[in-house]
């Protein structure tokens, strides 16, 4: 039967099919709910059932999607206007692209239609309608009916709480939440808000578990009616972990933001050491209204120097000096590092050992304040406040200060350190990316970008450019019956002979490729390039490689095609490649083991 004619007769929805947007069919519902005679409706397109302000965002929704909901408002062939739902789905119906649309006045109270009324299609369309909204949202979704034998859950619901399939199987009425109770962190905690919620069905509940793992969910449950009846009941779980997270780490970054002041955001302004120290000297010194600040770093042997000081005028400054204290023993290193703070208010009254109240004076020294500068449990140093005119009582907040500062310019010290690593491995990242690893040599990156610098200058100066064109001679042959090993350690020798004859500046030896060598000879015209070919073919041969392979001689030989030409705005680097791979080319038919200018 024609399903077509089939769905014209049915009553439960307005139904409309169209291809291109043009209406080809519709249902007895369709003409009762928009007054058009089933013909009459043929003549439209899907953009005047609705008012014109809709019809852009109606047209544009079906050209997007293949299957979507949206509410409009619709237009009725007498003018009057309706609220409405309007759905479809694209179907293929032979080799056709037919677009199935069901239209919903929302108008009209919901009438309720026994299951077995409904179409089997129109069942399963909602359905996958659901299930799809069901998995399109990122929260984890649980349903369960009022008996509490039928679980539905969604895929996100399913990953959130790591379901394997026998835990799925086993959710039942009698064990239902015991794969949850399992991951819960307070299983006890979580059992009576449980219990308190299926007490009361008709609560609306809104509550955190916490997972074992460290996870953080924001559970919402409600019930669910129809009719008048509690059908079942949903359970929303939305992860807040990160959001958590966030909230915490922003706690604490305001916390640190209120200890810290200007001098630590100018320390972190820079990645220097030199200027990240002596930014921090200057600055606490002119805070304390000190007359020395010293940043005094360790030596392994915990002698140090004085890396850098902020001094007033008149006061002896003591910046590069090596100072080693006799008093200052492994017991105070390890107190250090536990994160003492030493006050000294003044030499002559607190309480000093006589060797260490002599080194405090021979630095001119009346007040001291010492904190330590950490980097993870390494000691590296100290950030000292002098005192050197009088006596001087340390006040707390100041202290406080100093602590909050030497922890940032650890960290600063930290990056500093870690910057410095960075640039190092990425001059190195940059070598090698420029390097062939087998014979270490520049690599084809390398060549191109090096040979583009020299044609420039070349260019620029009106001298000649050389490039020669090295190939292993049977160089498959030998790799194939000496094997792969011998082959790579033949085609280092090569290079070590070539790089031999490439001395000059400018000059450069690469892998082109494979077997294959270039060297680029700035300032080199033709007869310099064919004393430097004369010089790689005797240099290849003396290596005495033994090659019983070869149709040329019994060691390892080369062939060389040479090019050479003043760069100017008629040639371009191409020229010069082709040229010396031409005569490479006649160097091996003329027999190989020589080379050829072109």
């Amino acid at each position: 039967m024609n399903v077509w004619y089939c769905l014209s007769k049915s009553r439960f929805e307005a139904i409309a099919f169209s291809e291109k947007r043009h209406l080809l069919q519709v249902n007895k519902s369709f003409t009762e709910l928009f007054g058009y005679e089933a013909e009459e409706a043929k003549s439209l397109t899907v953009g005047k059932l609705v008012l014109p302000k809709f019809r852009q965002q109606l047209e544009r929704n079906l050209d997007k999607a293949t299957e979507m909901s949206m509410e409009t408002v619709c237009q009725k062939k007498d003018g009057t206007n309706f609220a409405a739902e309007i759905s479809w789905e694209t179907i293929a119906i032979h080799g056709s692209t037919i677009q199935v649309l069901a239209i919903r006045d929302l108008s009209v109270a919901m009438r309720t239609v026994r299951s077995e009324q409904r179409s089997p299609l129109y069942l399963q369309q909602w359905v996958s309608l659901l299930y799809a909204t069901l998995n399109s949202t990122t929260d984890g979704i649980l349903a369960v009916c009022d008996r509490g034998d039928n679980l539905l859950f969604n895929r996100r619901f399913r990953e959130m709480w790591s379901l394997s399939e026998a835990e799925i199987a086993s959710a039942d009425r009698q064990n239902k939440f015991a794969f949850l109770r399992a991951r819960v962190k307070d299983a006890e905690k979580w059992l009576q808000e449980f219990r308190e919620i299926e007490s009361e069905p008709l609560a609306s509940v809104t509550t955190l578990i916490e997972l074992k793992d460290g996870r953080i969910f924001e559970l919402n449950t409600q019930p669910q009616h129809l009719n008048g009846r509690i059908i079942g009941r949903v359970w929303n779980f939305h992860d807040i972990t990160e959001m958590v997270k966030s909230a915490i780490i922003l706690r604490e970054k305001n916390q640190r933001e209120q200890l810290i002041n200007v001098i630590s955001q100018r320390i972190r302004q820079s990645l220097n050491l030199q200027e990240i120290l002596e930014t921090t000297a200057s600055e606490v010194r002119k805070l304390l209204d000190s007359d020395r600040v010293v940043i005094y770093q360790f030596s392994p042997d915990w002698s140090g120097k004085v890396a850098v000081e902020s001094v007033v005028s008149g006061i002896m400054p003591t910046l590069g000096m090596e100072i080693y204290d006799p008093c200052f023993g492994e017991q105070y290193i390890q107190s250090y590092r536990q994160g003492r703070i030493h006050t000294v208010n003044d030499i002559y009254r607190d309480r000093l050992i006589p060797c260490y109240r002599k080194f405090l004076a021979n630095l001119h020294v009346r007040a001291n304040l010492a904190l330590p500068i950490l980097q993870e449990d390494k000691l590296w140093g100290l950030l000292i406040a002098h005192h050197c005119r009088q006596s001087r009582q340390w006040e707390r907040e100041e202290i406080n200060l100093l602590q909050s500062l030497a922890t940032q310019v650890a960290i600063a010290i930290q990056q500093a350190s870690l910057f410095e690593q960075l640039e190092s491995a990425n001059r190195e990242l940059q070598r090698l990316a420029s390097i062939d690893g087998l014979t270490k040599l520049a690599n084809r990156r390398r060549f191109d970008e090096h040979l583009d610098v020299e044609w420039r200058r070349m260019t620029n100066e009106g001298k000649s450019l050389s490039l020669i064109l090295c190939d292993v001679d049977h160089f498959k042959l030998y790799n194939d019956n000496y094997g792969h090993l011998a082959g790579d350690f033949c085609l280092q020798k090569v290079a070590q002979a070539l790089s031999i004859v490439a001395k000059h500046p400018g000059d450069l030896v690469a892998r082109y490729g494979g077997e294959e060598f270039a060297l680029i000879l700035p300032e080199t015209g033709t007869e310099g390039a064919k004393r430097v070919a004369t010089k790689i073919l005797e240099g290849v041969r003396n290596l005495k490689l033994t090659h019983a392979y070869s149709s040329v001689a019994k060691y390892v030989t080369v062939s060389l095609g040479i090019s050479t030409l003043i760069p100017s705005v008629i040639y371009t680097r191409e020229d010069l490649i082709q040229a010396a791979d031409k005569a490479l080319y006649r160097a091996k038919k003329l027999g190989r083991d020589r080379f050829v200018f072109q």
